[in-house]
């Protein structure tokens, strides 16, 4: 019923309620991921349990024991900083750590390696459309050689490089075989996301829930709006002006005031319609343009 590779060291963790609650669980024919996932987080809260009351875990858990819980996990750092007492104690955490239980330092929040990955993703590859970014799978991604960090210097500094591969998008065909590449900063980003998430297959973006541990589903094209606004909001700016469109309008008005010619930034942004998106470089070129400032 438990997971093979783990089977010893959950089984001196789990009382025989919790493992009564998974063989009725398992009866019911849920499945083997979800039989994981449930047995690792009742280990945690059992282990939990012990550290903090020297006890069991109860079963039903009652009422002040779950507030406890949520006190030990959502906390305030700032507040810790006056109150030593605020948030999860040390001993309670030290003992977690060294069951190989909790792998994250300070209070649960969503990650920020996680957000950085996936925004500089979405920006850099062209300003891809949010249901894009929710449905990329690992196995469209593909390293390349380094690259010249400035192209007019062959033998120069090098930057990571790596090309995602589009499938079927609102402008391409499945069978197109249209590719956009990434080169530098979020290439390192995209890089250091998976290797802490320990991502070998599947979605590249997944959630994470308030105890750290990785979601196998992919996030959905509503959360990356939400990170999106979430990060917008926490900038300073107003989240209720921005959307993940934005990012696909705001990537060909950057490459405009850059001066990047327009059949460049559809390569990558792969715009089909040179109407459509030189529509942005009309309104850069304009508000840069010498001729808005004959009188300043």
């Amino acid at each position: 019923m438990l997971p093979f590779d783990r089977r010893e060291f959950l089984a001196e963790i789990l009382s025989d309620d919790d493992a009564e609650t998974l063989r009725h669980l398992a009866k019911e024919g849920i499945g083997e991921n979800s039989m994981r996932a449930l047995a690792s987080d009742l280990g945690y809260l059992e282990a939990w349990s012990l550290a903090a009351t020297g006890q069991p875990l109860p079963w039903p858990a009652p009422e002040p024991l779950l507030i406890k819980f949520i006190a030990h996990h959502l906390w305030d750092p700032s507040k810790r900083e006056t109150d030593p007492a605020h948030g999860m104690p040390n001993e309670v955490a030290d003992a977690l750590r060294a069951s190989g239980l909790l792998r994250v330092e300070g209070p649960h929040a969503p990650s920020t390696v996680r957000d950085r990955a996936l925004l500089l993703v979405a920006f850099a590859s062209g300003g891809r459309r949010r249901s894009e970014v929710a449905s990329l799978r690992l196995a469209q991604i593909e390293e390349q050689d380094p690259v010249a960090a400035d192209p007019k210097e062959p033998e120069g500094p090098k930057l990571p490089c790596a090309k995602i591969r589009l499938g079927r998008t609102k402008t391409t065909e499945a069978n197109d075989d249209a590719f956009v590449l990434l080169v530098g900063r979020p290439v390192l980003a995209l890089q250091e996301w998976l290797e802490r998430a320990k991502i070998s297959e599947g979605a590249v973006f997944r959630g994470i829930d308030r105890w750290g541990h990785l979601e196998r589903k992919a996030l959905t094209p509503q959360a990356v709006n939400l990170i999106l606004k979430r990060r917008i909001a926490q900038a300073g700016l107003d989240p209720k002006v921005f959307s993940a469109h934005g990012l696909r309008s705001g990537f060909l008005t950057e490459t405009a005031r850059r001066g990047i010619p327009l059949p460049e930034a559809m390569q990558q942004s792969q715009h089909r319609s040179v109407s459509q998106a030189s529509r942005y470089y009309n309104d850069a070129e304009r508000q840069l343009g010498r001729a808005a400032r004959l009188i300043v």
